[in-house]
């Protein structure tokens, strides 16, 4: 039942503790041992679900799930690597590039076309699924097409209808374990302000003011913004 449960949604309602046991270092987690844990505490505690979802994934759900902080930061950091990903493949779908399939720059002889990408990852993804909900498998599945994927991304080539064919396909693993990190709106002050400093440190970049351009990465992140220079132009998230 609480292989069906987790695939239902993790953190809603009481399901996430229908595995077979919940453990921290030590002792098992109950109401009887006086260190229960609910989705409504992890919540409170700013607990973004996707996080305890894709921890909860990363172990089958007939196996104890060992509880930790660092686990839960772990799992964390996965869902924010999961929401970039999904951002650079929209930007890629909706990008003028050449598709890789069209592509002069030559592809990585470790990496398959588009096309193969996304046949290897539902072949992985459905196979892992049938045996067992075998949850950790899916997911190893999905990061290696996000491993392979940026590749492409960053070389340029995932563009056009094979970004929206990898976008399509990663969407179709998200309606079954739902791992995305949860839509938080933008301060529209915040965001106009750190788009004009990017603006200012690309352009003392172009005019190799580099202790300028360096100053300005310093000043976002000392507002806990943090920079990503790509092929496509710098990206930023908030810490």
């Amino acid at each position: 039942p609480f292989c069906r449960a987790v695939l239902s949604g993790g953190l809603r309602g009481r399901s996430t503790s229908r595995r077979r046991s919940l453990r921290v270092p030590g002792t098992k987690v109950a109401k009887r041992s006086g260190n229960s844990l609910t989705g409504r505490d992890l919540q409170g505690a700013g607990v973004d679900p996707a996080a305890f979802r894709r921890l909860v994934a990363s172990t089958h759900c007939r196996q104890r799930l060992n509880y930790t902080d660092d686990a839960l930061s772990a799992a964390a950091e996965g869902v924010r690597r999961l929401g970039e990903f999904r951002d650079r493949l929209v930007e890629g779908a909706q990008g003028a590039g050449a598709s890789l399939t069209t592509s002069s720059a030559p592809a990585a002889a470790s990496v398959p076309p588009a096309p193969a990408l996304v046949a290897d990852l539902r072949r992985a993804f459905t196979a892992a699924m049938d045996d067992d909900v075998n949850t950790p498998q899916a997911v190893a599945a999905l990061f290696t097409f996000v491993r392979l994927a940026n590749r492409e991304l960053d070389a340029g080539r995932l563009a056009g209808p094979d970004g929206a064919e990898a976008l399509q396909a990663l969407d179709w693993t998200m309606g079954v374990l739902d791992l995305l990190p949860s839509q938080r709106g933008r301060d529209p002050e915040l965001a106009a302000w750190v788009e004009g400093r990017i603006a200012e440190r690309t352009a003392a970049r172009r005019q190799r003011d580099f202790a300028r351009a360096d100053a300005i990465r310093d000043e976002l992140l000392g507002r806990g913004v943090e920079l990503e220079d790509t092929p496509g132009g710098t990206r930023w998230r908030v810490k």
